[in-house]
């Protein structure tokens, strides 16, 4: 039976999340937990201490040099060290699970994956979208064209923090606004769904205050085959956090659960969907299903499961967060993290 043994590095929430949906998964009792590192040590022990982890590492380099004893790397980081640490895993042949975002630049997000092509190693980027049961089933609905020809997608992710708190950038600040509010689960969802993105128009506000950070960010997409999405995301307000497919023959409404959301952060947001409705023509409601994943870390546990049997079959890319729509990602945020919104940008 295959073994999958995990380093960790960072020790922030979503460590939490992830080592505890380790538990619920089917490959529970093929996975252990080797090591785990963090900038600040104290935090690494805290989690070794609380998860029975084997061992801490005193520093990264000391977590490269222990390869031998795992076989996968989890990075659970701040989004902005992504890159540097997963270039160096790679580098080292080291197969890696990185959350979201892999990197918000397509060149970067491009050299990540070339490294992992010639190391020969798996990486694979955390965006969970596409592992929900519900959205498995509306993806099955779709390529039996029960909406005909599909036309238009609209795709929300905004939310204030659970903490009720628009969050305060410093001056010298370029985040988008897509980026910080976690919209990336649902620029996957759009690009899964409609195809790779011909042209692009973009529409981006400031924070209002003095700062170039993007609080909210308006992506509108027509797609190669035709198709016209729109892709929104902010942390200034809040909306309904669903997925709305409009096709020729009706329509399907990917749901979450704001409610829910801001009640204990489980993400019941459409960007890992568990309920759909489906409507005819004449707005009628042909379907509706419901299908609820009760852990802490939600999608985690099924992305958990899919990379063990990445590992196990001896692949190095995932036919789910493919390398094409990880690179498109990354070339869209790349372009459109800026406010001068008065052009079309052409994507080959």
């Amino acid at each position: 039976m295959f073994k999958l043994n995990i380093a960790f590095v960072g020790a922030g929430r979503i460590v939490d999340w992830f080592i505890n949906d380790v538990k619920p998964s089917k490959c529970a009792k093929n996975i252990k937990l080797i090591g785990i590192w963090n900038h600040h040590l104290e935090k690494a022990i805290t989690k070794q201490k609380k998860y029975h982890i084997a061992k801490v590492y005193q520093t990264f380099t000391h977590l490269i040099e222990d390869k031998k004893n795992y076989n996968l790397v989890y990075v659970g980081t701040a989004d902005l060290h992504h890159y540097e640490y997963v270039k160096i895993l790679l580098k080292n042949k080291i197969n890696v699970f990185c959350e979201k975002p892999l990197t918000t630049s397509f060149s970067q997000t491009s050299e990540l994956y070339k490294l992992a092509k010639q190391n020969n190693v798996l990486l694979f980027e955390g965006i969970k979208t596409g592992f929900s049961p519900i959205y498995v089933k509306v993806k099955s609905l779709l390529k039996e064209k029960v909406l005909g020809k599909i036309c238009y997608v609209i795709a929300s992710h905004a939310k204030v923090s659970t903490s009720q708190k628009v969050p305060n950038p410093p001056s010298n600040a370029k985040i988008a606004g897509f980026h910080r509010a976690g919209a990336l689960y649902e620029l996957f969802q759009v690009l899964d769904i409609c195809g790779k993105v011909k042209t692009l128009t973009f529409m981006n506000n400031h924070y209002q205050h003095n700062t170039s950070a993007i609080s909210t960010s308006v992506l509108n997409m027509r797609h190669q085959n035709g198709i016209i999405s729109t892709a929104f995301g902010s942390d200034e307000f809040s909306d309904d956090l669903s997925t709305k497919i409009c096709g020729t023959k009706g329509v399907i409404i990917l749901g979450g659960n704001i409610k829910k959301y801001h009640q204990d952060y489980h993400k019941d947001s459409s960007h890992f969907a568990y309920s759909y409705r489906w409507f005819d023509n004449q707005q009628h409601l042909v379907k509706e299903e419901t299908m609820v994943v009760k852990t802490v870390g939600e999608g985690l546990v099924k992305e958990i499961e899919h990379v063990y049997e990445l590992m196990k079959d001896h692949k190095k890319t995932s036919p789910i967060v493919t390398p094409k729509i990880s690179m498109q990602i990354a070339k869209i945020i790349d372009c459109s993290n800026e406010v001068n919104d008065q052009k079309v940008i052409n994507l080959k």
